[in-house]
């Protein structure tokens, strides 16, 4: 009975996914999401060199890293904004669009993925942070459920008794594409091979893994050459400029690595949010390798190996200096779903127990009514202290013609969405920090009081925001103090 009715659950799900994220497509991020200002900023700047190419005509590579970092949601952007105008509710719906599609697809494709996709939708898609990282117009959503999509592939793939070497190609892809959609996420690129490698340790077709592994090198080899080739190669200098500036002190000296990863784990795994996933993984992980030892169940354990595989990939991340949330939204996100798995398959092996064991198949479903219960407390939470005061700045600006004249500022192209001017940011020693006021002509300068959004740019200029106002509005958005400096006379920019 309950598989007749287990793909209208799934997709009822989702749905309410859907339905439940329209309240916050206007709303600030959560003041709880991060403690760094990267939500509030962070979904402008990804897709400012977008909406600037829709505002002006004109595509530039060297104001903004977006495009190094986040090709492909630039690419995505470009015509979402074309087509439907540039609002921020736009962006955010796009990446919801985008996180549905990829969930909804890859899950219904097999019957068994259905549950397991149905569990990951409750534990999942409604976590907390999942929840607002999908509709926020950020690339890691969809970098990580692109790397879920893979896995669910290739697993599916490998659950024929037959399949060609042809067949890694599709999942080493979606790989690929989520590499394009955050280049952070180029260590997942292996994923497919060190599993390859696993599988010939335990599996009596050794030839067969080898010839997969080999057509999974390849697949990569030719897709990292081709970006490259069309992407890095003519756009070099930035790439030089973005990579060595941003790539550079990310972890401790060895001596103070461990220290690093116990507060990692402390003030990042187990707060509010997370501890229960993470200590439910801790908890069912014994659970986990003996239910693949003991059923022997392929579907169950190549799934189990790739999930636990592409899970120790993300605990690298434990040892950065910087460790915004939106880094851990892939551990998050297999994190969540390797749970499912694991409930999923403890489920059906207590159920089919035909002694005193059979009382065990409610501890599964107990579990995930507790966590998809924490979920919806965490949703009402958010759903009651939503802000918009970033709307409300938005509408302030939208107010004024500026005259064509840009906004300068970190915080600028997440506050001027819908206004006509080009919005850039302003970063010491990174992008737009020369002779900014002379080179831009700004209209108006987004600062955070202390310029800490700037590193300090202005002032290792010689630049006091206040003598250069002509006027200066004041502005709170959540922990953050801004002002909007009127550079220009205001009988010239009304």
């Amino acid at each position: 009975m309950m598989k007749r009715y287990s793909i209208p659950i799934f997709y009822g799900l989702l749905l309410v996914f859907g339905l439940a994220q329209f309240p916050f497509l206007n709303a600030d991020p959560d003041a709880s999401i991060s403690d760094s200002r990267g939500p509030h900023t962070d979904e402008g700047l990804y897709t400012a060199q977008a909406a600037n190419f829709i505002h002006t005509g004109h595509f530039e590579m060297d104001n903004n890293d977006a495009c190094v970092k986040t090709p492909l949601l630039t690419g995505v952007m470009v015509p979402t904004f074309y087509l439907f105008g540039v609002k921020k509710a736009y962006a955010r719906g796009m990446v919801l669009f985008l996180t549905l599609l990829i969930i909804g697809y890859f899950f219904s494709k097999n019957k068994r993925n259905i549950g397991w996709g149905t569990a990951f939708v409750v534990l999942g898609l409604f976590q907390y942070y999942l929840f607002h990282f999908a509709h926020f117009s950020l690339s890691e959503i969809l970098s990580s459920c692109l790397i879920l999509g893979a896995v669910i592939c290739l697993s599916d793939i490998l659950d024929r008794e037959r399949f060609s070497w042809k067949d890694p190609v599709l999942p080493s892809l979606l790989l690929g594409l989520s590499f394009l959609f955050k280049i952070q996420f180029l260590y997942t690129l292996p994923l497919f091979i060190v599993f390859f490698i696993i599988k010939i340790i335990y599996s009596k077709n050794r030839l067969d893994n080898v010839k997969l592994i080999a057509s999974s090198m390849i697949a990569m080899m030719v897709f990292v050459g081709l970006f490259y080739c069309l992407w890095v190669m003519p756009n070099q200098e930035v790439f030089d400029h973005v990579l060595g500036t941003q790539s550079s002190s990310r972890y401790p000296e060895f001596s103070n690595l461990f220290t690093q990863i116990e507060w990692a784990y402390d003030y990042m795994l187990n707060n509010q949010f997370l501890w229960p996933f993470t200590q439910t993984v801790i908890f069912f992980f014994p659970v986990g390798i003996f239910l693949a030892f003991k059923r022997q169940d392929n579907w169950y354990i190549h799934r189990f190996i790739l999930l636990s595989l592409w899970m120790l990939f993300e605990f690298h991340k434990l040892g950065m200096t910087y460790l915004p949330t939106r880094y851990l939204i892939g551990l998050i996100c297999v994190q969540t779903a390797w749970i499912a798995l694991v409930l999923f398959q403890f489920y059906h092996f207590a159920a089919r127990q035909k002694n005193n064991l059979k009382w065990l198949a409610i501890l599964p479903i107990l579990w995930l009514f507790l966590l998809g219960g924490k979920n919806i407390y965490d949703y009402k939470k958010s759903y009651d202290s939503r802000t918009f005061v970033m709307q409300e700045i938005e509408t302030y600006l939208s107010s004024n013609s500026l005259n064509g004249k840009p906004i300068l500022g970190a915080w600028a192209p997440s506050l001027s969405w819908s206004h006509p001017s080009p919005g850039y940011p302003v970063w010491q020693g990174y992008f737009n920090d020369n002779n900014t006021l002379v080179k831009f002509d700004p209209a108006i300068v987004v600062s955070e009081l202390n310029e800490e959004d700037s590193g300090g740019a202005y002032r290792a200029q010689g630049i006091d925001l206040d003598s250069e106002a002509d006027s200066i509005i004041y502005f709170d958005v959540n922990r953050w103090k801004l002002k909007l400096v009127w550079i220009s006379p205001r009988d010239e920019v009304k």
